[in-house]
């Protein structure tokens, strides 16, 4: 057995899970407790396990399976991105694992599509919330400035997906994330959006010239904003949960039937009659401004890439707080898949408790993007 000096006498654990309700007496228990009951309990299964054993939990085993993309891609991947970040930024390695609940409570994911542990952590899900514990930690040891971390690591998701979606169990992520102490200027987030963007236009083109086999076509960036989305629930009197229900299906349609347009170029206008009917004028405004500082060079620089900002994305919703983004593409079938999203999130003003703290956060999938832009050779 595991029971040492340092850990709590298993029989004192076993003493607490005797009332005949086991879940109740072990979510009751103490985390040190709880540890020592999940160690004990695991070092007795394995004692009765045989190699054999292992090797069927490894051929069975959805989560333990190797990526089949070569390592060596995402080597080249790592390089192309990288070579473009800031030197006031910052890449970071992280841990293969997180403290329990960093997921569930930040990011809504349901703890059953976590990997939970026996020790008081959870196998990493998402860097990003990671990466704002990272961000807070800082702020609290004094940094003022504004922060943003990079990092490139796997992970894990427990949640089942559709064998075409292009998801997988395990997948190597693309993260940034940026934090910073709003003082009523809107140029900082538009800065920090522009700094996703730059991150993930620069490495898709830098990628793109490095691998001749790379077919990607139509590449998009749409910027939304969730306060505009909610003003519009609210106007035309739309069933809020319904709504909400409907977040991660691809297919709904929030402003079906309405006078509407579902994208506009940034930088254009909207007819001001139907802006007024639909009370968004002052909001559409802000979007505007907002995207309008974050894309104006990008839209020079990649004048093959589309920008537009989103009337009708409701992906993201009680996730962001407000605005986001997210960036498409066309592979040589003709499928169009998200490559990259962000937006921002409320978690490092949650764990500073500063009202002034922001923070936006981002993503991309690198196996999807290897499997389903990379051609064969």
């Amino acid at each position: 057995m595991l029971d040492s000096k340092k850990q709590i006498p298993l029989k004192s654990v076993l003493d607490k899970t005797s009332s005949g309700d086991i879940f109740k007496d072990m979510s009751r228990l103490s985390s040190p407790k709880l540890q020592t009951l999940l160690i004990n309990v695991f070092a007795k299964r394995v004692e009765s396990m045989s190699p054999s054993d292992v090797l069927r939990q490894y051929k069975e085993n959805r989560f333990v399976q190797p990526s089949k993309v070569d390592q060596r891609l995402f080597n080249v991947v790592d390089t192309a991105f990288f070579k473009n970040v800031d030197e006031s930024a910052e890449v970071i390695e992280l841990s293969p694992v997180a403290p329990v609940g960093a997921n569930s409570i930040f990011a809504g994911i349901h703890q059953n599509n976590v990997i939970s542990t026996v020790r008081n952590t959870e196998v990493m899900a998402d860097t990003v919330t990671t990466m704002a514990l990272e961000c807070a930690t800082r702020r609290q040891l004094g940094n003022v400035d504004p922060i943003t971390l990079y990092t490139s690591q796997r992970e894990i998701r427990a949640q089942k997906y559709e064998d075409d979606s292009g998801y997988l169990p395990h997948f190597q992520g693309m993260s940034v994330v940026s934090s910073y102490v709003f003082d009523g200027d809107e140029p900082s987030l538009s800065n920090a959006l522009k700094e996703h963007l730059s991150f993930y236009l620069n490495g898709l083109k830098e990628l793109s010239d490095k691998m001749e086999n790379m077919h990607m076509s139509d590449i998009h960036v749409e910027i939304s904003s969730m306060r505009l989305l909610h003003s519009l629930i609210r106007t035309l009197n739309l069933d809020l949960e319904h709504v909400k229900e409907n977040a991660r299906n691809e297919n709904f349609d929030v402003l079906a039937g309405i006078d509407l347009p579902k994208n506009i170029n940034i930088g254009d206008t909207i007819d001001g009659k139907i802006s007024r009917e639909y009370k968004i004028t002052k909001i559409l405004d802000y979007v505007q401004n907002i995207a309008e500082g974050a894309t104006k060079e990008l839209r020079e620089k990649f004048p093959h890439v589309s920008f537009s900002i989103g009337l009708d994305r409701v992906v993201g919703m009680g996730y962001y707080q407000d605005m986001s983004y997210q960036i498409t593409a066309k592979n040589k079938q003709g499928t169009k898949f998200q490559i990259a999203s962000g937006g921002e999130v409320d978690w490092v003003k949650q764990l500073t408790q500063s009202k002034k703290e922001r923070c936006v956060a981002g993503g991309m999938g690198v196996e999807l993007l290897l499997t389903q832009f990379l051609l064969k050779k």
